[in-house]
C-alpha cells in the first residue's frame, strides 16, 4: 500500500499543479476547444502510473507480477491520485471560478 500512496500522491500533486499552471498560462477550463497543451493532463497520470507499477513489480514482487495484481495496484494508485486531484480541483474552482458560475 505504501507504493500506491506514494505514486497516488505524485499523480494528485502533479495534476493539481498542472491545473494552476494552465490557469497561469491563460487557458481556462470553461473555454471550449482543445489545445494540444491540454493533453499533458492525460499524460501525467499515464506516465506516473506506469512508473508506479514498474516500481511495485521491481521492489515488492521480485520482478514477477500477474495481471490481476497489477490491476489492483493500478486501481489503488488511481484512487489516491483521484482524491488529491479532486481536492485540488475544488480549491481551484472555489478560488478562480468567475463570479456567478457555480
Amino acid at each position: 500500500m505504501k507504493n500506491a500512496i506514494i505514486f497516488g500522491l505524485l499523480i494528485g500533486i502533479l495534476s493539481g499543479a498542472w491545473m494552476f499552471i494552465m490557469h497561469a498560462l491563460g487557458y481556462s477550463p470553461q473555454a471550449s476547444g482543445l489545445n494540444p497543451i491540454k493533453y499533458v493532463s492525460v499524460i501525467i497520470p499515464l506516465i506516473v502510473l506506469f512508473i508506479g507499477i514498474y516500481s511495485y513489480r521491481s521492489n515488492d514482487c521480485g520482478g514477477h507480477m500477474g495481471f490481476l495484481e497489477a490491476l489492483m495496484q493500478s486501481f489503488k494508485i488511481l484512487i489516491v491520485g483521484g482524491i488529491i486531484s479532486v481536492a485540488a480541483a475544488i480549491i481551484f474552482i472555489s478560488e478562480f471560478a468567475p463570479p456567478g458560475v457555480n
